[in-house]
């Protein structure tokens, strides 16, 4: 993936934020920025694929899609914290740009998930954790509500 670089300007609070939360969770600025246009621009791309292919009934990778964010949202609605549903939420990106849904969710895709995760950023033996704890309780709401 070739990378391109802009700039851009944030209010004070947000620059601020932006600072401390990636350092949270183990991101500089500029990846978190990416990670969350990334989820703008996949909701975005599957619309606008829709269209150009006259999709009418919810079907394939937007019926996948539609459900694991379905799934996020309730797991998450249960917790305010904003480092489990980042981690939730790049979980069940990377999922679906490997084409997988909800029925594919298990232990080892967690743990390949994580392996790949904590490959391009430092992340301690003890937030690696915290995560893979987050991951495997929306595992287990996943595959208690199937």
């Amino acid at each position: 993936m070739s990378l391109r670089e802009v700039r851009l300007q944030l209010p004070e609070y947000l620059a601020k934020w932006l600072e401390e939360f990636s350092k949270q969770i183990a991101m500089t600025p500029s990846q978190l920025i990416a990670n969350i246009l990334n989820y703008y621009y996949e909701a975005w791309r599957i619309g606008r694929d829709s269209i150009y292919i006259g999709e009418t009934t919810e079907t394939g990778l937007g019926r996948v899609s539609f459900d694991l964010e379905r799934k996020v949202e309730q797991f998450l609605s249960e917790s305010k914290s904003m480092v489990k549903a980042f981690i939730v939420r790049s979980f069940t990106s990377w999922l679906l740009k490997r084409g997988l849904g909800l029925k594919d969710v298990d232990e080892s895709l967690i743990d390949q998930f994580l392996e790949e995760y904590t490959l391009s950023r430092k992340v301690k033996s003890s937030t690696k954790l915290v995560y893979k704890k987050t991951l495997r309780k929306f595992l287990n709401f996943v595959k208690g509500e199937q």
